[in-house]
């Protein structure tokens, strides 16, 4: 039987070809949302971690997105956290 996960999608900007990728399985959208704005927020300044995002400052360019997708998986085959 299927049980509804929330996969890791990292979608990276290559000279200008963007590669769509899947990391991990969650059981909690939670978990995998901080994951993803681990890897999203990555070039902030470590000082305005707690600032509102409209007030960070951008140290560089990341060429990369990265947010969770609801998708069911088989759990005998799919390694779930």
């Amino acid at each position: 039987m299927k049980i509804l996960v929330f996969v890791l999608i990292v979608i990276t900007n290559i000279e200008g070809e963007k590669v769509k990728e899947e990391f991990g399985a969650w059981r909690s959208v939670t978990e995998c949302v901080y994951f993803a704005r681990s890897i999203a927020l990555q070039n902030r300044l470590p000082e305005q971690k707690h600032y509102p995002e409209k007030l960070k400052t951008v140290l560089f360019s990341v060429p990369l997105t990265a947010y969770c997708s609801p998708k069911y998986v088989d759990p005998e085959t799919t390694e779930v956290y």
